[in-house]
């Protein structure tokens, strides 16, 4: 009957709303039939409407039989693919949000409200009850199979929204379920492939080796390996530092269900799991099209298939990021136990990588993107190895050593350098912009000078004349050292608090003023100019003592998501309390919480609603997940976002954001601002140039490099900075820093102090007649914050 009734695009209003309720008054189900029945129609069952049949059928149940649970999450598991109809495919660089709302519109409407009905069906307290109890004594008998299907059915729910899957009650209350996700890892790592003359060899080992995989290894392997994961991450994402790195597990509410140790093997796992993934999403030239695993595996559906291998990958990456991010600031195992070797990148760079433009397609992985070749319209794309390569450098960047991800960077933007500025032209030849600033309104004039319309191109050299407050032009002809004050002491302007452009946060690191738009009104053009700026600066090579907050680099890499975690270093305590009422309170309704927050200007507060109708909607058990993250992602997205996106427009004007983003935000700062590590005295002193008299052998420049040998890194620091106006080395070693340190010999003797000229990096040092005056004489001019006018 059911049969008969159901339809491919929905139901009728009468079936719905007479039919089927009279059917369910008047007849009695037994539900080990009705099972039997489903399974013995299992190529009926991709029809939308059997699921509704079957929820409506099954609403009533107060509990599963023993001898059932298994075959019911069997059939539940083909029955709740059809909520992955509501999914949109997906196309070169488009996310999930790009192209829903769209797709919605051209799904049938009948369909789509029929969908939605089957997940209110599923979304019942009572079924969540029931699934607990169901999964909690497979947990504690080790049912494997149970779990699959229990594993599988959770998935298609998580697929129909995975931004927002704490709207699921079936989701949140498995969030705190105890032991879950510890027996969901053992029931990864307990799924083996067995062979005649070997030992069985572990199905995850398989896909870290880009091997093929069967349809009952896929079917078994990928809605546990991405249910894992996205739950893994879900637990992470509001897990303090101090927690995570403690050594017990934490069991209560699923806070920490696996030792510290155990995350990071987790994590290295998963990023092997994901790099083995990359290759079997992208498949060689020569491979068959009946070998590529999402054409045939677990399912004949293509577009299925492609979903759910897509899904395992980008929920691997999630997770291997989160810990990463982690490892930076825990400093848990060695940089070298992040990188990966299947994929292996030569030490010149990857061309296909950086030579992108924008009329390069590159697809997601798990596509039929080769067919696109046939068509003759289809824009220009990579090949396979490439495509493999560029996702990886994209989303698992750190996987790749750093220095190597940098000669790439640098590689590129020598070559461009080069191209826009020749070294072998007379510098007053190579093609320039000339123009004037007042030394008091830098930023004013900059912003006019250097606007989008002003100075289009801003690659090529830039010459800087400065005036004094009398408006007379100061002496000498900009040969890089002038510019180069120019665009360190203008950055330092924009991201000087004072100006209303960036705030700190607790620990004082720099992001964009949630309240800019009460100063500024035309706000994005100053993002933009400001962007374009320090785009500029690292585009020459100059380093500037600018630290910014992780979370709106994080935002520069990645401006689709934001983890939870990153609150961290926005605000450590509003994190930690957000933790602490994810993790440690039963009574929500003590807290008097609903789904607003504050948010304060120039002494005034505002009520900001999370929702729609928010400050109705009181905080509790049921909602507390969806609570945090609306707080996360209002004061990590909302309040920031235009600016940020600003920003982050003006960056990629001179760079190649492509590449920006093969960084980790960590990293990013350290190209801005240099090497925060130990200064190297002998690289120092191997790229150091001496004028004046001066040379490696003069007993002045000796006591020199004894005197320095005797200080302290901060002091090293301080010197570092007077001469050169930043504190911290170039990433690449003293090779790198243009103008070359160099030290020049100044009149005077014990009486004078050193001076310097931090636009050519020149220390002007005096002859001494023995150490201890030298580095006297050194501190005080180093520690007193001065330059040019000591004397």
């Amino acid at each position: 009957l059911c049969r008969m009734l159901a339809s491919e695009n929905g139901m009728s209003e009468p079936v719905r709303d007479v039919i089927l309720p009279a059917i369910m008054s008047n007849c009695h189900f037994r539900l080990k039939d009705t099972l039997q029945i489903f399974l013995t129609f299992e190529e009926d069952m991709h029809v939308p409407a059997m699921l509704y049949f079957f929820l409506a059928l099954d609403q009533d149940q107060r509990a599963i039989p023993k001898d059932a649970q298994s075959t019911y999450f069997d059939v539940l598991a083909i029955l709740t693919k059809n909520l992955t109809k509501m999914i949109p495919p997906r196309g070169p660089s488009e996310t999930h949000s790009d192209i829903v709302a769209e797709f919605n519109a051209s799904l049938n409407s009948s369909l789509l409200r029929l969908l939605n009905e089957c997940l209110n069906l599923l979304n019942t307290p009572t079924r969540s009850e029931i699934w607990m109890e169901i999964i909690e004594e497979a947990i504690s008998r080790r049912d494997y199979l149970t779990m699959i299907s229990h594993s599988t059915c959770v998935l298609h729910i998580l697929l129909c929204d995975p931004n927002n899957s704490y709207k699921y009650r079936i989701i949140n209350d498995l969030w705190s379920a105890e032991g879950w996700l510890r027996g969901l890892w053992v029931a990864l790592e307990s799924q083996c492939r067995q062979q005649i003359f070997e030992e069985p060899t572990s199905v995850l080992s398989l896909v870290k080796r880009g091997t093929m995989l069967t349809k009952e290894e896929a079917a078994n392997l990928l809605p546990v390996l991405t249910t894992f994961s996205s739950f893994l991450f879900s637990s992470l994402s509001f897990l303090t530092d101090e927690d995570l790195m403690k050594p017990e597990i934490i069991m209560t509410k699923a806070i920490k269900p696996f030792t510290v140790n155990e995350i990071v093997y987790i994590a290295c796992t998963l990023k092997d799991v994901a790099v083995g993934l990359i290759v079997l999403g992208f498949p060689d030239a020569l491979t068959l099209p009946s070998q590529w695993v999402h054409l045939h595996t677990p399912t004949n559906d293509q577009k299925y298939n492609s979903l759910i291998w897509t899904q395992a990958l980008t929920e691997c990456i999630k997770v291997v990021r989160e810990v990463y991010q982690r490892n930076e600031r825990c400093q848990m195992v060695n940089e070298s136990d992040w990188h990966s070797f299947l994929l292996p990148v030569p030490d010149n760079g990857l061309h296909c990588f950086t030579d992108l433009q924008d009329n390069v397609r590159i697809y997601p992985p798990f596509t039929n993107y080769r067919t696109d070749l046939l068509d003759a319209s289809s824009t220009h794309t990579i090949g396979s190895w490439c495509d493999r390569a560029c996702t990886l450098l994209t989303s698992l960047p750190f996987t790749i050593p750093f220095n190597k991800r940098c000669r790439m960077l640098w590689n590129v933007l020598s070559s461009e350098l080069h191209g826009y500025q020749n070294p072998d032209m007379h510098f007053l030849q190579i093609p320039h912009i000339s123009t004037t600033i007042r030394r008091g309104y830098i930023y004013e004039d900059s912003f006019e000078k250097f606007s989008i319309d002003s100075a289009p191109e801003l690659k090529i050299a830039i010459r800087i004349r400065f005036t004094n407050a009398l408006n007379m032009e100061e002496a000498g002809i900009d040969g890089g050292g002038i510019f180069r004050e120019f665009i360190t002491d203008l950055l330092k302007t924009a991201f000087d608090p004072n100006r209303g452009f960036f705030i700190l946060t607790k620990d004082n690191k720099l992001y964009p003023n949630p309240n800019v738009a009460t100063v500024y009104p035309n706000f994005t053009s100053h993002y933009f100019f400001i962007g374009r700026m320090l785009a500029k600066a690292i585009f020459e090579n100059i380093i500037v003592d600018i630290p910014l907050a992780e979370f709106f680099l994080s935002k520069i890499i990645d401006t689709a998501s934001l983890y939870p975690s990153m609150l961290y270093t926005l605000d450590k305590d509003l994190f930690k309390n957000i933790s602490y009422i994810r993790t440690s309170i039963d009574d929500y309704s003590t807290l008097g919480l609903d789904f607003t927050t504050t948010t304060s200007s120039f002494g005034s507060s505002t009520v900001v609603e999370l929702k729609k109708n928010g400050a109705d909607i009181p905080v509790n058990k049921d909602n507390v997940i969806e609570y945090l993250h609306l707080i996360s992602k209002q004061k990590l997205h909302s309040d920031i976002s235009k600016q940020t996106r600003a920003f982050t427009k003006g960056l990629g004007n001179v760079l190649p954001l492509h590449m920006v983003r093969m960084f980790t935000p960590r990293e990013i700062q350290l190209i801005i601002s240099g090497d925060h590590s130990p200064i190297d005295l002998s690289d120092l002193q191997k790229n150091v140039i001496y004028t004046g008299g001066f040379s490696s052998s003069h007993e002045t420049i000796k006591m020199f490099w004894n005197v320095l040998d005797s200080f302290t890194d901060l002091e090293r620091r301080q010197m570092l900075k007077f001469v050169t106006s930043c504190t911290r080395p170039p990433l690449r070693g003293f090779k790198d820093l243009h103008p070359p340190f160099c030290i020049q010999l100044a009149e005077g003797m014990d009486n004078r102090l050193p001076t310097a000229s931090t636009c050519m990096n020149i220390l002007k040092l005096p002859i001494y007649t023995d150490e201890a005056t030298m580095k006297e004489k050194l501190l005080y001019a180093i520690q007193s914050g001065a330059g040019f006018e000591l004397s």
